[in-house]
């Protein structure tokens, strides 16, 4: 089979097909949008890109849809040495990788979305400095600045979720149910200092003095600014 020779990891529609064996069911290909996907080489469109891996194209043979997993299992089998370490160091990779081991952990958690922030910031740089690289090469950018923008749009609209997040864990001290939390709080302040058999005089000036204490504006600035220290 032969090998392509490519800078940007794709190859043209009418480059691929000739070395496209009959058997194969599906060819990994970007679509107009820079997205992979698997197209039967039967409906390739003229303006997909071909994706080249190692040199080589990426094929799917069978019949498409997933295997049971028993016959998946039953089908499994490394070809080669290169194959086996290939799957070793791919599961070395997936063990580390904090997108992955977050969204395992706990997949309704805020930290999967930071994650995937910080994820999609890592690739629009990396394909900013591919595109930089093929501008010094006079090579074709429109794909990967395509495949940019999309990054950056996902990442302004994950961003702005992510605000969204943090603005709803500020808790309002104007609700009825932080009121009747602070009741219960200042109830159990009182007990404790009953308990301690503190004169009930006593126990009247220092209720008297953290409530002038909490109607004060500058109370409720402070509280505020509290909970946002630890966002």
């Amino acid at each position: 089979m032969p090998k392509f020779s490519t800078d940007n990891g794709v190859v043209t529609v009418e480059e691929a097909l000739p070395s496209i064996p009959p058997e194969v069911s599906r060819v990994k290909i970007l679509n107009y949008a820079g997205q992979e996907k698997w197209r039967d080489p039967k409906e390739l469109e003229a303006d997909d890109k071909v994706v080249v891996q190692n040199g080589a194209l990426c094929f799917m043979y069978g019949k498409p849809g997933r295997k049971s997993t028993q016959q998946a299992e039953e089908d499994f089998s490394p070809l080669t040495e290169d194959a086996e370490e290939e799957s070793r160091a791919r599961q070395s990779f997936f063990d580390r990788d904090s997108i992955l081991t977050k969204t395992l952990k706990d997949p309704g958690g805020d930290n999967v979305l930071e994650a995937i922030l910080k994820g999609l910031a890592e690739e629009q740089a990396s394909l900013a400095f591919e595109r930089k690289t093929l501008e010094r090469r006079n090579g074709p950018i429109s794909q990967i600045s395509l495949r940019r923008v999309n990054a950056l749009k996902t990442m302004g609209e994950l961003w702005f979720k992510r605000k969204e997040q943090l603005q709803t864990k500020e808790i309002d001290l104007s609700s009825e149910e932080f009121a009747s939390l602070f009741r219960f709080i200042n109830e159990t302040f009182i007990n404790a200092m009953t308990r301690s058999k503190l004169e009930s005089d006593t126990i009247a000036v220092v209720k008297g003095e953290l409530q002038a204490l909490v109607n004060e504006e500058s109370w409720v600035a402070t509280a505020k600014k509290r909970m946002k220290d630890l966002t």
